[in-house]
């Protein structure tokens, strides 16, 4: 009995749908389709490397179904590949869309090698033909061929600014090696890359042709998204995760001057050869480190000497020097705004460490800092890790640096903080120009304006502008020299 019951409603079941009427479609001149954008735009790409996927979408707005044919104007022998709703095709024939739907299409391009070392345009278009309409959506590619690196081991060589270079995997300067890097050179690297360095690396620009290190993603989420690059390598038998660019334990003679190291896990590891190594491992000037997700600038037990030097919103440290060595750091500033949405940052901007507490090394330590600024979201921006039991000298001192720090740290020993600036309300009091676009020129209302120590300037008497700091009146704090009214970008 309930067997035949369920057989009547399921014949009746398909009796209404077969009679229900399906969405007509309107061959009308006046229906067309609408965008969500009218031109798909990548940033640059890669020659022989497949971009990001982009995507858009079109409409139907009227109130029955239309037909469209979609395909690629340069067809199959586009660089651009589509995807319409699943179908993988230069061009999709008799594409049905409902009536008040829409459906996506995503958008690729691989360019082919070109002979050019300049960025080449490359074009092309979506045609939609509807009812006898024919409505574009416009594809648009920049191609840049590059020197492409992946695992290499470098002897000496020099590296010029001819085109891009690209690290796929990470790269090392052998020992005894040395890699010249001309200025306005640009170094991208993939994901997990780095250049690692044994031998020795000279990489000198100018300021108006820096370095630039940087991921090789251009598309806007990752303008500023840190931890884009940056390897895992085996040091003393632990897997660590180390700089965009790494010095070993016996590189030394390392210059790095007018450069900008961006959105790497850390920008600079240093494992150095202590206190005792005649010159230094080191020598870093006018250079900026920002947005990495670790640390700015990580070294242990390493020589280095910084001047002119911004390192901006790192997740950890700016600033960490720890297992002892040997450090100077002038005229630099340090402001640590790590952006929120990459996670909270509880870490000071600046440590100083004579060991480490896992390995329990302990190591002769001396760090200075002249002439700079040290600010940031934290009400304390510097934390000093000395092992009082350790039997090896720990030495430092802040001598004429804007400092924050709460009312709870004790800077009383004078031969340690030495006339600093202290501050602990940052919001109360103009510092920089506008931190928020990386702009730390020093306000003309700044606690920074001539406040520094004229022996410290001497030392680096010229700003990261290449403006004179001993020529008007007391030097100013910080990386950048304020002159009232004075034109210099």
């Amino acid at each position: 009995m309930w067997s035949k019951r369920i057989i009547v409603v399921v014949i009746l079941g398909v009796l209404f749908f077969s009679c229900k009427k399906r969405d007509e479609v309107t061959y009308s001149p006046y229906a067309v389709l609408a965008f969500s954008t009218d031109t798909v735009s990548f940033d640059t790409v890669f020659t022989t490397l497949g971009s990001l996927t982009l995507n858009f979408r079109f409409y139907n707005h009227n109130d029955k179904s239309v037909i469209t044919d979609i395909q690629l104007g340069g067809g199959q022998n586009s660089m651009f590949r589509i995807n319409v709703d699943g179908y993988m095709s230069p061009s999709v024939r008799q594409y049905e869309i409902r009536p008040f739907d829409s459906s996506y299409v995503f958008v690729e391009v691989t360019i082919d090698p070109q002979n050019l070392n300049t960025p080449v345009l490359i074009e092309d278009s979506i045609v939609f033909i509807t009812n006898g309409n024919v409505q574009v959506v416009k594809l648009v590619a920049y191609g840049q061929n590059v020197h492409m690196l992946k695992g290499d081991v470098l002897k000496t060589v020099t590296w010029n600014n001819d085109k891009p270079y690209l690290i796929l995997k990470s790269v090392t300067v052998d020992t005894l090696e040395t890699l010249y890097i001309e200025s306005g050179v640009r170094v991208y690297f993939h994901n997990n890359a780095s250049l690692l360095v044994k031998g020795t690396l000279q990489a000198v620009g100018t300021k108006d042709n820096p370095i630039l290190f940087q991921g090789d993603r251009f598309d806007e989420m990752y303008i500023d998204a840190p931890g884009q690059w940056g390897t895992v390598t085996t040091i003393n038998g632990l897997n660590r995760r180390v700089g965009g660019i790494t010095f070993f334990e016996g590189s030394t003679g390392n210059k790095i001057d007018y450069a900008l190291i961006k959105n790497s896990s850390t920008g600079i590891s240093i494992w150095g050869t202590g206190m005792q190594q005649a010159g230094y491992d080191l020598e870093l000037t006018n250079t900026y480190i920002q947005y990495a997700s670790l640390y700015g600038l990580e070294a242990m037990n390493s020589n280095v000497l910084a001047g002119n030097v911004i390192v901006a919103n790192c997740g950890v440290n700016a600033i960490r020097l720890t297992e002892g060595g040997n450090y100077k750091f002038f005229h630099s500033t340090i402001s640590n705004y790590y952006p929120s949405g990459y996670g909270s940052r509880k870490n000071s901007s600046v440590v100083l460490s004579n060991y480490n507490t896992k390995s329990k090394i302990e190591e002769p330590f001396s760090a200075v800092f002249g002439n700079c600024i040290i600010e940031g979201s934290l009400d304390d921006e510097i934390f000093i890790n000395e092992n009082e039991n350790a039997q090896v000298v720990f030495d430092y001192s802040f001598d004429h640096c804007m400092i924050k720090i709460s009312d709870a740290f004790d800077y009383s020993d004078r031969s340690k903080f030495i006339n600093n600036v202290i501050v602990s309300t940052p919001d109360s009091i103009p510092y920089f120009e506008d931190v928020s676009a990386l702009n730390f020129k020093i306000d003309t209302l700044s606690v920074a304006k001539n406040r520094g120590s004229v022996s410290n300037a001497l030392l680096f008497p010229v700003d990261i502008q290449g403006i004179s700091r001993t020529n008007y009146g007391l030097p100013d704090i910080g990386a950048f020299e304020r002159v009232e009214g004075d034109t210099i970008p």
